[in-house]
């Protein structure tokens, strides 16, 4: 064999054929970790696009359910539910239409007069809400007169008894989804199916390039993302220098990549998991606490009394009333964890008159420590009234202590108790800022507050417990001159 006939054979020995096996190998293994890579990419994009989805229907359902506890309400016309639905659909793009349907499924009011005394709902729909009674997605995809296609959801509405008496539907626009959904990752193909692989939403053409399905929690739905990019091929020019290097360290960092994001992923989630704790937890203790702040208050005037005068023959007086306190505050406590759940509650024949003379001490503590004047005009005739008489004291002495707040130093506060025909009037005036006519609009709406520390829920808490004695309040306020509110409650005949 000659000498350049075994060179060749070193040559290929040494050199080809490793060549070539590391060859095949680095083109294997890069391709493997650049498929991986790029399907790691496209689920954190596709977990991107299903919480958006997600938090996106359920805060549809949960804005639905709220207007649906709204409209529950007997005291709430059909026209400020209308008004409630064009509010609603105002504030969010999102909504084609919102309507308030009967459990037959006829249009009551919506924001499109068109549709009122139209059946919204076929058979199939309206049998799947009354079998579910619950908020569902509607799958089924329709389109408006303006070649608009939208899907709906429908959220049941219960009277007292529990039973279904209506539902409210609201039309997600699904170019509105497309839209927002094309703008966080414009470099994929995107689009929605149904349980029935039925194509919602389409925003690109679809390829052959590397697919992935994503299911979404809140919807039978499925999010298909395509690579829309072409697959870059590998880099020929670095090949022979870096193939075992490349190899190492690729290896190294894409193990190292994909344990570093899922501990900062896991970390994510259970900051998540605090925060709903925490949110939970918070929204509870501050509905719970603006209540309790009123008769805490009047404790805590009490006891400095009873401090300054523990041998007074009136200290046995003092304690019972705040043993009374202690009690309301219990019952407060046990109302709001069944605050927004249909309850029976029994009245009571109740004297309003006996029940502000309970509060005349409570009154006047509290009005002492704003350094306020109270006039309180005594009641000349029994004035009875159905009602729960622990909560009625809530509704008095929440709406006094908002008068307070809203006097200065030294302004006067009256309260007076009188009859007009067949109601009972508790009238609570202060001379105070006042309110706009937008603020006194607002008032009794759920977490609207003027003050810093409000929760927004006082107001709506008092007038939620009045309509449950068969009463109303009225208020009536001008600004830079006061506020007069008049609680009206049938009389017992």
């Amino acid at each position: 064999m000659s000498k350049i006939k075994r060179n060749v054979l070193l040559y290929i020995l040494l050199v080809v054929i490793p060549s070539i096996i590391v060859s095949i190998s680095y083109t294997y293994f890069s391709e493997i970790a650049s498929q991986k890579e790029l399907l790691h990419q496209m689920k954190q994009d596709g977990i991107v696009h299903q919480q958006y989805l997600d938090t996106l229907i359920l805060e549809t359902v949960n804005r639905l359910d709220i207007i649906a506890i709204v409209v529950a309400d007997k005291q709430y016309a059909q026209n400020n539910i209308s008004k409630l639905l064009k509010k609603t659909k105002e504030s969010e793009n999102r909504y084609e239409n919102l309507f308030y349907v009967d459990k037959k499924g006829i249009v009551i009011t919506s924001t499109a007069s068109k549709w009122e005394g139209h059946r919204l709902l076929k058979a199939p729909t309206l049998n799947l809400l009354h079998q579910t009674k619950r908020s569902i997605v509607l799958d089924q995809k329709q389109w408006n007169e303006k070649n608009q296609t939208f899907l709906s959801i429908g959220s049941p509405v219960f009277n007292e008894k529990g039973d279904i008496q209506g539902f409210i539907v609201g039309r997600l626009r699904l170019d509105y989804i497309e839209n927002i959904m094309s703008q966080i990752t414009p470099e994929y193909n995107i689009s929605i199916t149904d349980r029935a692989t039925r194509k919602l939403a389409i925003l690109k053409k679809q390829n052959k390039n590397t697919h992935l399905f994503i299911p979404l929690n809140n919807a039978s739905w499925t999010i298909h993302l395509v690579n829309a990019k072409n697959h870059q091929g590998i880099d020929k020019r670095n090949f022979i220098s870096t193939v075992f290097l490349t190899l190492v360290i690729f290896h190294i960092i894409f193990l190292s990549v994909k344990y570093f994001l899922l501990k900062k992923e896991t970390k994510k989630q259970k900051e998540q998991y605090e925060k709903q704790k925490l949110e939970a937890v918070g929204t509870l203790a501050a509905t719970t606490a603006h209540e309790i702040k009123n008769p805490l208050t009047g404790i805590k005037g009490l006891v400095q009394l009873l401090s300054e005068k523990y041998t007074d023959k009136q200290d046995q007086k003092y304690f019972s009333v705040i043993q009374n306190e202690i009690t309301r505050i219990n019952n407060i406590v046990n109302e709001f964890l069944i605050l927004g759940r249909p309850t029976i509650q029994e009245l009571n024949k109740v004297d309003i008159c006996k029940v502000i003379h309970e509060l005349k001490p409570i009154i006047l503590a509290e009005a002492s420590s704003y350094t306020i004047n109270v006039k309180q005009v005594d009641c000349k005739e029994l004035t009875y009234v159905y009602c729960v008489k622990d909560q009625l004291k809530q509704v008095i002495l929440n709406i006094v202590k908002n008068a307070f707040e809203a006097s200065k130093v030294g302004d006067l506060v009256e309260i007076c108790v009188f009859q007009n025909d067949d109601q009972a009037i508790i009238q609570i005036s202060d001379h105070g800022i006042g309110m706009t006519k937008d603020t006194l609009q607002k008032i009794f709406q759920p977490f609207f507050t003027s003050k810093e520390n409000g929760t927004g829920l006082g107001l709506y808490i008092c007038q939620r417990i009045i309509r449950q004695f068969n009463g109303h309040i009225h208020v009536m306020s001008e600004p830079g001159i006061g506020t007069t509110v008049k609680i009206v409650l049938p009389l017992v005949k």
